[in-house]
């Protein structure tokens, strides 16, 4: 018998916060997606590995999906996709990624999946609570990982 090829998948969640308190950050935060874009697809090609990206943009009450499971290698620049205002309704926008995550098949590889989110830690319009959150991430299986980034001290004491 032929030994089989093992396919390495990266699901990665870009999860992005477009709230009207993330005026001030939209340069910095553009620049942080597309460097780590390019870092991915770097990654993805010395590692010979496959990643795959989904994009979410939060704020308000709407969660937009703007690519979902697209090869990293096809992702281009977040700028002309992205937005400000409205509220901060951060945990829904990171549970409403998780679910659609979930719901990848884990057939025939190597599956791993991230959830990367960009945001200045605020929250304030979110129907579900952080609890709910933390309790859905200390959930999750050992091939998922996440991960927050936000702009200052401030930040992480509202991410937390």
């Amino acid at each position: 018998m032929k030994q089989k090829m093992q396919t390495l998948i990266n699901h990665i969640a870009l999860v992005l916060d477009a709230s009207g308190s993330m005026i001030t950050h939209e340069e910095n935060l553009i620049k942080v997606f597309d460097n780590e874009i390019a870092n991915l697809k770097t990654r993805s090609v010395e590692l010979n590995q496959e990643t795959r990206i989904s994009l979410y943009l939060f704020e308000g009450r709407n969660i937009d999906c703007i690519v979902f499971d697209m090869d990293v290698m096809r992702m281009s620049s977040i700028s002309p996709y992205y937005y400000n205002g409205g509220q901060t309704n951060l945990v829904d926008a990171n549970l409403k990624a998780i679910e659609d995550m979930k719901k990848l098949p884990e057939l025939y590889g190597d599956h791993a999946f991230l959830l990367y989110c960009l945001t200045d830690g605020f929250e304030n319009s979110s129907k579900n609570s952080g609890s709910t959150l933390s309790q859905v991430i200390n959930s999750l299986p050992d091939n998922w990982t996440t991960v927050c980034l936000v702009p200052n001290p401030q930040g992480i004491h509202e991410a937390k």
